[in-house]
């Protein structure tokens, strides 16, 4: 059936639903298998065959631009045709060469712009083609592209010895004028404009969500599937009702005594967000047990959830057929090493803030430094990945192939022995990861392996050798990424517990003695890493950076605005990644509380709603949704296969429009087709790929040389000048230069260990700052650089770090300016700081935004302020009932004849606010001046100032 429909309807892709969904849907016995797959097969072809159709039919008039570019990930791609406003075409750039199309373009076209915004100063774009169908309209490289004529043309500039072009003020525009484009044949312009911007990632999503949708309702009837559409409607009333209700309630802004972040400075509250979801998966959670009180007696499904175990000659066939297929599945991500090398050696770095700080921690990997011993790394074990070609490579790949196998494996054990069905979903993933659709999965998945893995130790299917798949998920995310097993923690005891609810005999000795068995593997592989990090000394820096995660979580909490993320304009991730969790848990729950012993399914779905909640958890600090949906996916696409009141011919044929609309989604990316096509082969290649990249010394050496050599940073221009100014001045020996600011690219650039905090984002922690200090102390840098426009990035710099500027205000000055970066040098014993300059340059006004609000200081006991060793000057600030509502409130200052402004922004029920001045920016430089800070006016109207102490704690910031 698969070779003739592959055949029949002239498309190479028809495969893809065929073995992929095949059998997604099984039945309860062998006919009733069959005749759901081909049911399955059969919707799907004729959806993708009615696809060709169409297409075959609009390809003459489909647009499809082209476009080799390295572009930032913020940034927009819009098209305008002839004189329309609005754009033809709008959606998110890719960051690599991809081709986008623009379906239905009208008939008698003759005038199109393609504009990309949100550009940065290093990006680029190498060539541009247009086509219409299959025939190209025009190709343009950099040169072609400036005789066109652009409305705005960028600065060229050579990379990699060919030219590219890197747009000016954010914006690059190409205009065509004068197309005559007409065309006599079939036209689809009327098609509705929307689907050419929905976005690939919410395409698979909305389908995926789609089906559950439908495959619930087409099921309604069915047993127990009544309490699922309840609970789909509840769970999802209770995130809707929770999130809006508390976060209006809730206005406690985050503390500022040990960090500073946005929600601090902005008076936003991570708080309002915590309790919200939490109040929210309560309501999931109550639902659920209020239903099965309201219908208790009646059966909540029907039939086994998996298939007979593995003690069969069967199960031990398809064990076998399943490491098989493991090998194969697992095999696809080793291809890559050898393009990830190729790259590393011939393309230049774009410049970037994530990119600028990545790239300088991959940097000090590549030569032999530390991570956490020597500088701070926040991405765990993930640092192998950045050691010199090819191992970085090696390990990076190999780490997914870990990742993929260990998921396959505990798939089919969960799922009774099945094959075909793990298969299509890791598959699914595999191809949803390189599309960029799941974010980040080399990391968040770890916390699913482990859970999935822990459950095959306790389902029906389980053999010996699948007990070593728990131990080997814990180890993997113990060293990738620790915190993905505190993610995990609560599925993996909610699933013993329940293992124990059904447990025959339910002794304290007989529960101790299930505890160790299940857990004792995991616990020896957690020692095991453990004893390896504290034989290399390591240890200890692993432990700092656990504990010190609570003040790094507040000063990069933004936080996410949950309410903006579930109304009809939002992502339609953010609204998965909000009431996914709820909706499994609340199924789950119901589903294992109903009868006496709880079914793998059951604990499948509460477990990983219970995931995607921990997940959450980061994500109402900061936006990240796209990295939240992938247990919520994972439950739905298992339960869906699991669920025996769905084993329909219904079902089937709503899993076969489902299947062929996915492939009609992801067809154009071509990466369907290239998964299977390498996977019959991948074994064989990754073997070849891995062999050729471990003896090719040549094209390793030639990397490596590459990899932070100066040509890699050729849209590094005024990071350049900088480095050669610097040498000159030092005679070709500068020592050590601080970096001040967010420009760590430059310790690439000079050669030079940074500090063990090398940006101010994550130097906010009073923890980190400290460490600074201690590396000015200690090296004492000759010269200190700072990009002069680098102010702030959410919220003044001084106010996130007031130490480190503190500290360089009042021992360095400054010596000249080159390319936009100020060069100071240190201050002479007898010469006075340069407060004036710096006044100038860092802005006279001391923004403290929302931060008074709630900081330490305010709270601690008065004392005498000349007693400095004991105390801390503050001033403290009364305000009128009638001030108090204010947008902001703004006092005088003075050092000397340098006039300062303390700007705050009040609370209506605060009255008393208290400033530590010693977290001004100014305060150190102005009393070794001899001109300390002042109140410059005594009559501020509506606000009191005095002048007092506060005991002091060096343990906090503000």
């Amino acid at each position: 059936m698969n070779g003739l429909a592959a055949y029949h309807f002239g498309s190479s892709d028809i495969s893809f639903p065929t073995h992929f969904y095949a059998l997604f849907i099984a039945g309860q016995s062998m006919p009733s298998r069959v005749i759901m797959a081909l049911v399955l097969t059969l919707v799907a072809a004729a959806i993708i065959l009615l696809a060709n159709v169409v297409l075959d039919i609009s390809q003459k008039t489909q647009l499809q631009i082209a476009i080799e570019a390295n572009v930032a990930n913020q940034s927009t791609l819009a098209i305008f045709v002839d004189d329309e406003p609005r754009p033809y075409l709008a959606q998110r750039a890719r960051f690599d060469p991809h081709l986008y199309i623009a379906p239905g373009v009208q008939q008698g076209l003759h005038r199109m712009r393609l504009e990309l915004s949100g550009l940065g100063e290093g990006d680029w774009i190498r060539a541009v083609t247009f086509e219409v169908g299959d025939t190209p309209i025009r190709r343009f490289d950099v040169e072609q592209i400036r005789a066109a004529g652009p409305t705005q043309i960028g600065r060229p500039a050579i990379v990699d010895r060919q030219t590219v072009l890197t747009p000016v003020d954010g914006k690059l525009s190409i205009a065509l004028a004068d197309l005559k484009l007409s065309y006599n044949g079939p036209s689809i312009a009327r098609l509705p404009q929307w689907t050419g911007r929905l976005g690939r990632g919410d395409g698979v999503l909305g389908l995926i969500l789609l089906g559950f949708v439908l495959v619930v309702i087409a099921n309604a009837r069915g047993a127990g599937m009544a309490s699922v559409l309840v609970l789909c409607l509840t769970s999802t009333v209770s995130v809707y009702l929770a999130v809006p209700i508390i976060t209006a309630m809730v206005a406690v802004p985050d503390a500022a005594s040990l960090s500073v972040g946005r929600a601090a400075y902005f008076g936003l509250s991570t708080l309002a967000n915590q309790l919200a979801v939490l109040i929210a998966l309560a309501g999931a959670a109550t639902a659920a047990v209020c239903l099965l009180i309201i219908r208790r007696g009646q059966s909540a499904c029907v039939g086994p959830a998996v298939a007979p175990g593995a003690a069969t000659l069967a199960g031990r066939w398809r064990g076998a057929v399943a490491l098989v297929l493991t090998v194969f599945v697992a095999s696809v991500p080793l291809l890559a090493v050898a393009p990830d090398i190729y790259a590393q050696g011939h393309y230049p770095i774009p410049p970037g803030w994530d990119t600028n700080n990545i790239t300088l921690w991959q940097y000090l990997i590549h030569e032999g430094f530390r991570p956490l011993r020597d500088f701070w790394f926040p991405y765990g074990g993930t640092w192998v990945f950045s050691l010199p070609a090819p191992w970085g490579q090696i390990f990076s790949a190999a780490e997914q192939t870990l990742l993929y196998a260990v998921l396959l494996l505990s798939l089919h054990v969960v799922m009774g022995r099945r094959l075909l069905a793990p298969f299509a979903i890791v598959s699914l993933i595999m191809i949803a990861d390189r599309l960029y659709i799941f974010w980040g999965v080399f990391r968040y998945l770890l916390a699913v392996d482990v859970f999935i893995a822990f459950l095959a130790q306790l389902a029906p299917a389980r053999t010996l050798w699948t007990r070593g798949l728990f131990p080997a998920a814990v180890l993997l995310a113990a060293f990738i990424e620790p915190i993905q097993l505190l993610y995990a923690a609560p599925a993996v005891l909610m699933t013993f517990c329940l293992a124990i609810r059904s447990q025959p005999g339910r002794s304290p000795h007989a529960v101790a003695r299930r505890f160790a068995l299940e857990f004792i593997p995991g616990f020896v592989a957690v020692a095991g890493y453990a004893a390896v990090l504290a034989a290399t000394g390591d240890l200890k820096y692993q432990i700092g950076f656990l504990t010190s995660l609570g003040p790094h979580t507040v000063s990069s909490a933004v936080p996410t605005n949950l309410v903006a993320a579930l109304g009809l304009r939002s992502d339609l991730a953010a609204i998965v990644a909000l009431t996914g969790p709820c909706l499994l848990v609340a199924i789950g729950l119901y589903r294992c509380l109903a009868t006496p012993k709880s079914a793998i399914r059951d604990m499948l779905l509460l477990g990983l709603g219970l995931i995607g909640f921990m997940f959450v958890q980061k994500y109402i600090v900061r936006e990240n949704q796209w990295q939240c949906v992938l247990p919520t996916v994972l439950g739905l696409l298992v339960w869906a296969h699991l669920e025996p009141a769905l084993q329909r011919l219904r079902t089937a044929a709503i899993a076969g429009l489902i299947a062929g609309l996915l492939v009609i989604v992801l067809r154009p990316t071509g990466e369907p087709s290239n998964y299977l096509q390498r996977l019959p082969t991948a074994p064989l290649k990754a073997a070849r790929t891995l062999a050729t990249a471990i003896r090719d010394t040549e094209q390793t050496t030639r990397t490596r040389q590459f990899a932070y050599s100066e040509q890699r940073f050729a849209l590094y221009r005024p990071e350049l000048e900088l480095v050669r100014r610097l040498d000159a001045l030092s005679s070709g020996a500068p020592g050590p230069v601080y970096v001040l600011g967010d420009t760590p690219q430059l310790y690439i650039l000079l050669k030079q260990l940074p500090p063990y905090q090398s940006n101010n984002y994550n130097a906010a922690p009073i923890g980190e700052q400290r460490h600074v200090l201690a590396w000015l102390d200690d090296n004492k840098p000759r010269y200190v650089v700072w990009r002069i426009e680098d102010l702030q990035f959410e919220l003044p710099h001084v106010l996130r770090v007031p130490l480190i500027y503190s500290r360089i205000v009042r021992d360095y000055v400054p010596l000249e300016t080159v390319g936009g970066f100020a060069v100071l040098r240190q201050r002479g014993v007898d010469e006075k700081p340069a407060l004036a300059w710096w006044r100038q340059h860092l802005t006279p006004v001391f923004d403290m935004g929302h931060i008074l609000q709630n900081i330490s200081t305010s709270r601690r006991p008065s004392c005498d302020p000349q007693d400095l060793s004991r105390c801390t000057p503050v001033l403290v600030l009364s305000v009128a009932e009638a001030q108090r509502r204010a947008p902001a409130i703004s006092v005088p200052l003075a050092s000397g004849d340098l006039e300062f402004e303390l700007k705050f922004a009040p609370e209506p029920t605060v009255a008393n606010y208290v400033v530590p001045l010693e977290r001004l920016w100014a305060y150190d430089a102005a009393t070794l001046l001899g001109q300390p800070l002042t109140i410059a006016k005594k009559d501020i109207p509506g606000v009191t100032v005095t002048r007092e102490g506060r005991l002091r704690d060096e343990r906090f910031l503000y």
